[in-house]
C-alpha cells in the first residue's frame, strides 16, 4: 500500500495480493471526513504500486506490472489527472528510486560502468528536463525537498548521505553511515535529515537516526 497527501486530498493505492494480475486501484479520499471522492483503476497488468507522487501538474504513480507468480517487471510512471480522476499517460520509469519535490519528479538512473545520475522530470508531462551525473557507484533512497536532492550513495556497509544542489550540479558528502544498516526511507525536517534503517545482521532491526545539517 502507498499513501500520499496533496493539498486537500489523500491518495491511497490498494493492491490485491491474492490476485496478482488484477490491476491496482488508487483511491482519492477527503482527509477531513474519510469519504471516498474517486476510485482510479490503473491500466491492466499494473498490480504493484511503489509510491504515489503528487505534483502541481499531475498525480504520478510509480507502478510495476505483475505476473502469475507475484513477480514484478516493467517499472513505469502512470499519470492521473486530478481534475478528471482518470489515467492520462504511462511512461517508462528512468530506472531507480523516484520521488517528488511537489513540482518536479526526481529519479535515480544507472548510466552504466558503475556510474549513476539523478534525472529531473517535468511534473506535468514526465518529460526529462535534465540529467545530472553524480559519480556514485550505487544509489539507494532519494529525497527531494525543492532546494536540495538527498541520496544514499554506496552499499549498506560503506554508505554516505550525499546532497545535490540542483542549481549548480555540485554534490557533497554530508555524513558517513557505516554500521547503521541499510536506509529504507528518509525525510527532512528544518535543519535535519531523518533516516530509517533496517539491519538484518542480528535479525530484522529498525532504527531511526537524525543527521543535523551544518
Amino acid at each position: 500500500m502507498a499513501v500520499a497527501v496533496a493539498e486537500r486530498d489523500l491518495w491511497v493505492a490498494v493492491m490485491d495480493h491474492h490476485q496478482p494480475l488484477a490491476p491496482a486501484e488508487v483511491i482519492r479520499l477527503d482527509p477531513g471526513t474519510g469519504e471516498v471522492v474517486a476510485r482510479v483503476p490503473l491500466p491492466d497488468g499494473f498490480g504493484f504500486v511503489h509510491r504515489i507522487l503528487p505534483t502541481s501538474g499531475a498525480v504520478w504513480v510509480a507502478a510495476m506490472r505483475t505476473d502469475d507468480d507475484g513477480g514484478v517487471y516493467d517499472p513505469s510512471l502512470i499519470a492521473i489527472d486530478p481534475s478528471t480522476d482518470r489515467v492520462v499517460g504511462v511512461r517508462p520509469s528512468p530506472g531507480g528510486a523516484v520521488v517528488t519535490d511537489g513540482e518536479s519528479l526526481w529519479a535515480s538512473r544507472y548510466l552504466g560502468e558503475g556510474s549513476w545520475a539523478l534525472t529531473r522530470l517535468d511534473g506535468a508531462t514526465g518529460e526529462v528536463l535534465e540529467t545530472v551525473p553524480i559519480g556514485a557507484e550505487r544509489v539507494g533512497e532519494v529525497l527531494a525537498t525543492g532546494t536540495d536532492v538527498w541520496f544514499i550513495a554506496g552499499d549498506d556497509v560503506h554508505a554516505t548521505l550525499d546532497r545535490l544542489d540542483p542549481s549548480t550540479g555540485s554534490v557533497e558528502i554530508v555524513a558517513e553511515l557505516a554500521g547503521r544498516g541499510g536506509v529504507v526511507d528518509m525525510e527532512a525536517s528544518p535543519g535535519s535529515v531523518w533516516l530509517l534503517h533496517l539491519d538484518y545482521r542480528d535479525g530484522p532491526l529498525s532504527t531511526l537516526s537524525r543527521i543535523d545539517l551544518p
